[in-house]
């Protein structure tokens, strides 16, 4: 698995301790198939998935599976909002996935970085 860290991660990502918490929380998201029907789920990470879906039609198209949860204050403190993490794979041909996970910012989503796995490691999530 290889991860990179977009431009916009150093916006929200102030400290190593901060990069640790999205990592910790990013693996406790919880994940749902894609399936044709509209995604289900609670409202506002359903809804924010589905915005940022329909902004790019190969991220659409290619979606297998998305996840949201890991609830983080923002650094401002509890009086600003408290952010969840979103993430959408898209499957390639070959069985590897691509993984964008992204802070839900209330107005739209800050991607902070993607994981490229093989189908190698898809497997061994099975």
């Amino acid at each position: 698995m290889e991860r990179t860290w977009t431009p916009l991660s150093k916006e929200y990502l102030d400290s190593p301790e901060r990069i640790d918490e999205i990592l910790t929380e990013a693996d406790t998201l919880t994940w749902l198939e894609r399936g044709k029907d509209p995604l289900e789920g609670p409202f506002s990470p359903m809804s924010m998935l589905r915005s940022w879906l329909a902004q790019d039609e190969a991220l659409r198209r290619g979606c297998r599976r998305v996840g949201y949860g890991g609830i983080l204050e923002y650094p401002d403190g509890l009086e600003t909002a408290t952010y969840g993490l979103l993430a959408i794979e898209v499957g390639g041909r070959d069985g590897s996935r691509l993984r964008l996970v992204a802070l839900d910012v209330g107005i739209g989503v800050a991607v902070l970085y993607l994981e490229d796995h093989t189908a190698e490691d898809v497997v061994a999530w099975t």
